[in-house]
């Protein structure tokens, strides 16, 4: 009995063994089978992120050149990723000019991934003013930047806004397709427009200052930076100047400065503010715009949009300064160092060669006391004032004209100004902005920039000057015409330059309205192609063209393809 209970406990055994290393394996291949697919998942992971990765690269690169085809297999980290480029949508339909498909593959070992995008990439408008036919000045017209053909698009009409225009302010939305014109004409209405991408929205009045305040930009336009709802402010007929908000679907009513200020705007003053200028600060976070007027009576006077609304940046209420160089020229100007956040004001004083300036830092709630810049080669009093920011950076470049005609330049390199040698001293005239100046945004020309102005040095022309980073180039050759106004702008993606001119009547040819402009990086500008072959109207010319690029990258549809 006892042996037939060993026979029995020795099977017993030897099954236990046997189901035991039958588990054991069955647990091994489960283990490596999760561990296989848990690797799988991980491969499959880090192609899709290289796959996204390139396509973004690939956005950014056909944006910069309009001949990029492709690239691939091209390394990135472990992984790699192939572009391809074409120009028929999801279902192979050809897509409209200036769009394009682009489709990334990402590999990572054995995992693939494929993503693609329909992208339309370095879009802008140009709005301008005619004198003729009598009809159509009350009319803003524009054309549309085609990124494909590096040319602008066929003219197209906004809405009417009543008499001649003299002033045109045009700006994006960072995050929609999206802009806002407004315009200031000889009645002095001012109206705003909206467009959608599509069409223009129906003219809004903001106010009405009369015609002799229409002879002054009153107005001004910026988008919040992280809200990205617009905010307008404009004379309105008084010492308070009014402001409204566009939140991408509404206007609010329009609002006093004084009525969230708890006194007067600026207590010193009583004069309606001629010219109105306004800056967002560029960093992400932030909603924060400030405000520079200066009025009647040659008082220059700030205060900052908070994303809520406005307040003092000091508990002065009076004017900074009650004897700007002069109130009949925009002689002052705001722009926001593009690191540190901190904002700078600029005008003339009245005294020959002097500018005051003082900053505004946000991160320490302080507002600097007024410093003096003094530009010995100026020998008169600053008539017009431009004061442009570069990205991803914290140097701004000061152009001034002064009533002699004499144009001078300054850098801030975030801690001093330092002064150029004059660039000329008999340019076009006093009574408009005949130049502008811009830095380069395309990778390959980043810190470099442009100045151009209209000239009487020699012969009436217009005359472009490359600052190269270090210094200023000699000069360049001269095109054109006698021009009374310049307006310029960078694209922030494409890198593209552009470059709108307006001649005063009078001036001898055709009197058009050129544009030209840089792609690619190239460094070189394109022959003065005409807008309108004119007539256009005697000096002041005022701003009648404004150019402005379109803020975001618009990714039309994104999609991830299945095999």
């Amino acid at each position: 009995m006892r042996l037939n209970n060993r026979g029995f406990a020795l099977i017993a055994a030897i099954i236990l063994i046997v189901v035991a290393a039958a588990m054991a394996v069955v647990m091994a291949t489960l283990v490596s089978s999760s561990s296989q697919s848990g690797g799988m998942h991980i491969s499959s992971a880090r192609a899709l992120f290289t796959a996204e990765s390139g396509l973004e690269k690939a956005i950014r690169q056909r944006s910069l050149d309009n001949t990029y085809v492709g690239e691939g297999p091209t390394a990135m980290g472990q992984g790699s990723y192939t572009i391809t480029v074409f120009n028929t949508d999801f279902s192979g339909a050809l897509l409209p000019s200036g769009q394009r498909r682009l489709r990334s593959v990402g590999q990572f070992d054995t995992a693939t991934r494929t993503v693609e995008a329909i992208v339309r990439t370095g879009a802008a408008m140009m709005v301008y003013a005619k004198d003729s036919p009598g009809a159509s000045q009350g009319i803003p017209y524009f054309r549309q930047w085609n990124n494909d053909t590096y040319a602008w698009g066929p003219e197209q009409q906004a809405n009417d806004v009543g008499p001649i225009i003299r002033y045109m302010v045009l700006k994006f939305a960072r995050t929609r397709n999206e802009a806002i014109l407004g315009t200031l004409n000889s009645n002095g209405q001012f109206h705003v427009q909206v467009w959608n991408g599509t069409a223009w929205g129906a003219i809004r009045l903001l106010a009405t200052v009369g015609v002799a305040n229409s002879q002054y930009r009153g107005f001004d336009i910026e988008y919040e930076t992280r809200g990205d709802r617009a905010v307008v402010v404009f004379n309105k007929n008084d010492s308070n100047p009014g402001y409204q908000i566009w939140n991408g679907t509404a206007w609010t009513a329009t609002v006093g400065l004084d009525t969230e200020l708890g006194a007067n705007y600026n207590t010193t003053s009583v004069n309606a503010p001629l010219w109105v200028e306004l800056a967002p600060n560029p960093l992400g976070n932030s909603n924060e715009i400030v405000l520079l007027t200066l009025d009647a009576d040659s008082d220059i006077y700030g205060v900052r949009w908070n994303g809520t609304a406005w307040v003092r940046m000091s508990a002065a209420t009076g004017s900074w300064d009650t004897a700007a160089s002069t109130s009949a020229r925009k002689a002052m100007d705001v722009a926001y160092e593009q690191l540190t956040g901190r904002a700078m004001f600029i005008w003339g004083n009245n005294v020959d060669d002097e500018q005051l300036w003082r900053t505004w830092d946000g991160s320490i709630n302080t507002l600097s006391g007024i410093n003096t810049l003094t530009i010995n080669a100026m020998n008169n009093r600053a008539n017009w004032v431009r004061l442009v920011p570069r990205l991803n950076s914290n140097e701004l470049m000061y152009v001034v004209q002064d009533n002699g005609r004499d144009l001078n330049t300054a850098l801030w390199d975030g801690a001093a100004f330092n002064v150029h040698a004059e660039h000329d001293n008999s340019t076009e005239n006093v009574q408009s902005m005949s130049f502008d100046f811009v830095f380069e945004t395309h990778p390959a020309r980043i810190g470099q920039g442009w100045l151009v102005w209209g000239t009487s040095t020699g012969v009436n022309q217009i005359q472009p000057r490359r600052w190269n980073g270090a210094g200023w180039d000699a000069l360049s050759p001269k095109v054109g015409d006698d021009t009374s106004f310049i307006r310029m702008a960078a694209h922030p993606s494409s890198g593209a330059i552009f470059a709108g001119t307006y001649e005063r009547q009078g001036s001898g040819g055709a009197d058009d309205i050129f544009e030209m402009h840089q792609t690619g990086g190239s460094g070189t500008w394109t022959a003065l192609v005409s807008v309108w072959p004119g007539p256009t109207i005697a000096d002041p010319v005022h701003q009648r063209i404004d150019i402005a690029p379109e803020r975001r990258t618009p990714v039309i549809a994104w999609r991830e393809v299945f095999p």
